[in-house]
């Protein structure tokens, strides 16, 4: 029933007992009504279909809010705040290729990573023509959407098609993380943000413009006010909009900015975009891409027979990833958090050490990760090394 603090759902004994004494009062005080008579057996069928009816009920009022929605009934609020859910992205990596002098490689050439569970494919985004010795550089994007192409550095090495112009390649640097489709945690963050910054001239006005961009993760904007150019180099009266955000919508990114910005004020940035306005006048912004802070962490547990193993160890990490995955721009990662994580799976007793590296490996410590408001920490499960300890 909805009240006014809401939508008040009866327990499965409210409705017995409902029941039961109406039954009571149509047949008699006496009447047998426990859950060995024909009679209870009756009502509390009937009962158990009203609670889950209930339930549904239930769910249905909590779906139409933001907050307490979820899946595809939170996707319909999102046109409300003017966004759509992200989808998930492929990985992309950069590739070298070594094989027969001038050979060309057409575009869809696979090859895929080596020493995975499944076979992880990748294609090449471009025609690639071999130089005169037999070498050359590409994109290959994985096949399938999702983490699922995030494999270390240096793995993609199996040629899937085999071709004699190709002997063998080597993936040698990350071009872009893949990414799940955006988690409902992260999708009502941004659906808040987005409505935040009604009218224009504020920076809450432009941070919420820019989140209606779809796969913008993270916004932040920050102003200098002040008569003199700040420490970070923005001149007198500017703002800095800092993007987590594909290259590809950098035109999108900067005609949001234009749109909300308060007039006589430039945009700063190391990142610009041109276009023309609405009365066809070129107009170039500027804002700045978020710096992505590779996390790496290393867990020791002790555990007891009801641990997993390596099923164990892949929740730990996707839990562990899936928190730092869902911080935004200059949000700390703090280490005590991991440890609720690390409990939550079957079969740890004890967590001796948990450190965390911020420099892609080179030193780990118990310190927590303080982030600037450019900062966007991002830790994919790969990077997430725990082990059982005796």
């Amino acid at each position: 029933m909805i009240t006014a603090l809401g939508f008040e759902r009866p327990t499965y004994d409210d409705l017995l007992q409902a029941q039961i004494s109406r039954c009571k009062k149509k047949f008699g005080e006496d009447i047998d009504t426990s859950e060995t008579s024909v009679l209870g057996k009756y009502i509390r069928i009937v009962v158990y279909d009203l609670a889950q009816a209930y339930e549904d009920l239930e769910s249905t009022y909590y779906a139409r809010y933001p907050n307490t929605s979820s899946g595809i009934n939170l996707d319909r609020l999102c046109p409300y705040a003017g966004i759509t859910r992200n989808p998930a992205t492929a990985a992309m990596r950069k590739v070298r290729v070594i094989g027969a002098a001038n050979a060309l490689i057409k575009m869809g050439f696979l090859f895929s990573a080596n020493n995975t569970e499944t076979e992880i494919t990748y294609y090449t985004v471009d025609d690639l023509t071999l130089d005169s010795e037999g070498k050359g550089e590409i994109n290959v994007i994985c096949t399938e959407l999702g983490t699922i192409g995030n494999v270390e550095l240096g793995a993609i090495t199996k040629i899937t098609n085999p071709s004699v112009d190709v002997d063998s390649v080597t993936d040698i640097e990350v071009i872009a993380i893949g990414e799940e489709a955006e988690s409902d945690y992260k999708l009502r963050k941004r659906w808040l943000q987005a409505i935040g910054g009604g009218g224009s001239g504020t920076a809450a006005s432009i941070r919420s413009e820019i989140y209606r961009i779809q796969n913008v993760e993270s916004v932040t904007v920050i102003e200098n006010d002040s008569d003199y150019t700040d420490a970070q180099g923005r001149p007198p009266h500017s703002f800095e909009a800092y993007v987590f955000a594909p290259l590809v919508n950098d035109t999108e990114i900067a005609k949001a900015i234009f749109r909300k910005k308060p007039l006589g004020i430039k945009s700063y940035g190391n990142a610009a975009a041109t276009f023309l306005d609405d009365y066809d006048i070129e107009q170039t912004v500027n804002f700045t891409r978020s710096t992505e802070i590779e996390i790496r962490v290393n867990v020791e547990i002790r555990v007891n027979n009801d641990f997993e193993g390596i099923v164990g160890k892949e929740k730990i990490a996707e839990q562990i990833s899936d928190y730092v995955m869902n911080l935004g721009n200059g949000e700390d990662v703090y280490r005590t958090k991991f440890y609720s994580f690390v409990h939550s799976v079957a079969g740890v007793v004890e967590v001796p050490s948990i450190t965390i590296s911020a420099d892609g490996g080179e030193t780990y410590t118990e310190n927590n990760v303080m982030c600037d408001p450019w900062e966007l920490p991002r830790l994919i499960p790969d990077n997430v090394n725990v082990r059982v300890i005796p």
